[in-house]
């Protein structure tokens, strides 16, 4: 092999490595920086998008809560990229006895996350449990309608023990 063949092939090996090691860097994230780990997907207006798929599945959810809790259900936002529900909401349902606590509360929801996976497509094991907040019971209206207490279960969803952002459950 002559000197010219040679000098091409330690080029093309070091274009090589080069080009390898770009890649490796490329691709590093930081732990200090969260923002290096994100994969961004196209923005939507989640309120006004509809297209027949997504108002075909914003329909079978809205049916299936009703099927299983009664009352009135909407879905306020839908998210097209996922396919899920972003919001929901409706005009309530009693799922359980008495709830005193955070942990009642949280049971609650996780057994009506469990119980209805085509309406929240989502598993537990990919969920945090964030918190719980309620609003007491009004029964001193001037309208005379008393109102029940409600309770919200809150959980962020994660993959890999990374938080996903927008991932919220309630």
């Amino acid at each position: 092999m002559n000197a010219a063949h040679r000098l091409w092939g330690m080029l093309a090996a070091a274009a090589l490595l080069a080009s390898a090691v770009g890649s490796v860097v490329a691709f590093a994230a930081s732990p200090d920086d969260p923002a290096s780990y994100e994969i961004r997907l196209r923005q939507f207006d989640l309120f006004g998008y509809h297209s027949g798929d997504t108002d075909r599945d914003r329909s079978q959810v809205q049916e299936a809560l009703s099927r299983s809790y009664g009352g009135i259900w909407n879905v306020y936002y839908w998210n097209p990229q996922s396919r899920t529900p972003s919001e929901m909401y409706g005009s309530g349902a009693e799922i359980a006895g008495p709830l005193r606590s955070s942990d009642d509360v949280r049971g609650a929801a996780e057994r009506i996350i469990q119980a209805n996976p085509e309406t929240f497509r989502a598993e537990l094991n990919g969920l945090r449990f964030t918190g719980a907040l309620n609003a007491p019971a009004v029964t001193n209206r001037p309208d005379g309608v008393n109102r029940p207490a409600k309770w919200a279960a809150h959980f962020q969803q994660v993959y890999e023990g990374v938080d996903v952002d927008g991932g919220r459950s309630t």
